[in-house]
């Protein structure tokens, strides 16, 4: 049974902006530290190929930003999805979005569908309202990302 629907479409330049002006302190209260470290991968290679271009680095789907725009659109979809209105109960750095890992041979690969892992205060919110299931879908284009978040309890 679905308990929860939420969605988000996010402006990507939004996101830039706020990071550009906050910098670490945006990054450390909106995301997971796991996702910081994967940001600041992203970012450092895309610095790294625009220093080697003479042309600038286009937002792609590559781009650092659109990677946290994905990962805000998919927080704020989990946060509406739960209806809590004191956003203290659903911290933002306490939703984690990752891949499920693939087994390729020798190495893992994030190549399977998008999950929402939640930690400390969310983690706890998700087991008083007996969630059972979080299924996510995340998308993007343009100057725009877009998530879906659904909330499910199996009968009985």
């Amino acid at each position: 049974m679905i308990i929860g629907l939420g969605n988000d479409l996010v402006h990507i330049p939004r996101i830039k902006q706020l990071f550009l002006r906050y910098g670490d302190r945006f990054l450390r209260r909106a995301f997971h530290p796991t996702e910081i470290r994967q940001f600041g991968d992203i970012y450092h290679r895309t610095l790294k190929n625009q220093v080697n271009s003479e042309k600038s680095v286009e937002l792609k789907d590559h781009s650092p930003f659109v990677f946290l725009s994905s990962r805000w659109a998919v927080k704020e979809a989990t946060y509406k999805a739960f209806g809590v209105k004191d956003r203290r109960r659903l911290p933002f750095p306490s939703i984690l979005v990752e891949y499920e890992k693939e087994n390729n041979n020798d190495s893992v690969q994030e190549k399977g569908r998008p999950v929402v892992r939640l930690f400390d205060e969310a983690q706890a919110l998700k087991e008083s309202m007996g969630v059972d299931m979080i299924f996510v879908a995340i998308s993007h284009d343009g100057d725009y990302a877009l998530s879906n978040i659904i909330l499910e309890k199996r009968s009985g």
